[in-house]
């Protein structure tokens, strides 16, 4: 009946808008908007452009709108969410993170507001900008606390035996022993790069003390 065909007729009509805003919506291809350029200069309108190609009206004329105006279809790089920091300030939290590598990210965030008012950013943004300068949180090795003497005497003793071949080094017997404690004490964090592991700064000093452990003692030639 009449009244059957009018309504396949809307709902097909419903179909195609409903199609044209989700395609307006979505990326559409470079090559479909060189189309909508190439059928726009044969004197086709907007309407006929969108029908063709499947793809809304406004698509066609922003499309049209752009190659007007900068001559080409290729959208332009979208700027983003703008930097809550600048560089100068970067640069200053990396100078103090590495002053004290004990600070965290709040303890950081805290002293960068007390010397700049306008430094209203998260300690998400505080870490995330250590982390792009390459300063990662680590636990601090633990590393037998010497003096200024015990690592000259080390150095030396190095130095010393630089040339050795290796059939010096098979009459050398190497001995040590570790404690093992049953209760491990708080670990230390540091924010170091992924190449100061050892930098002294980045150690938390061992010393032998009291607690329930097991000594171990062994050697290699």
């Amino acid at each position: 009946s009449c009244t059957a065909i009018f309504f396949v007729i809307c709902l097909f009509r419903c179909f195609v808008k409903v199609k044209a805003v989700i395609m307006g919506r979505s990326s559409v291809s470079e090559d479909i908007k060189w189309q909508v350029i190439g059928m726009y200069k044969t004197g086709s309108s907007y309407r006929t452009i969108a029908s063709k190609l499947h793809v809304s009206k406004t698509c066609v004329e922003n499309t049209v709108r752009r190659f007007n105006l900068a001559g080409t279809v290729i959208d332009a790089p979208r700027s983003g969410r703008p930097r809550k920091t600048t560089p100068r300030q970067d640069r200053k939290l990396l100078v103090m993170s590495k002053k004290d590598r004990n600070a965290s990210a709040p303890d950081l965030l805290s002293s960068m507001k007390q010397d700049d008012d306008r430094y209203n950013v998260s300690v998400a943004t505080v870490s995330s900008r250590l982390r792009d300068a390459g300063m990662k949180s680590f636990y601090a090795i633990r590393k037998p606390l010497l003096n200024d003497k015990a690592k000259k005497t080390r150095q030396v003793w190095c130095k010393a035996r630089l040339g050795w071949t290796k059939e010096a080094w098979r009459r050398v017997l190497f001995s040590d022993e570790s404690r093992f404690e049953l209760f491990p004490r708080r670990r230390v964090r540091v924010r170091r790069t992924n190449t100061e592991k050892f930098l002294p700064a980045c150690v938390a000093p061992a010393v032998q003390a009291g607690g329930e452990a097991v000594m171990i003692w062994g050697c290699i030639s």
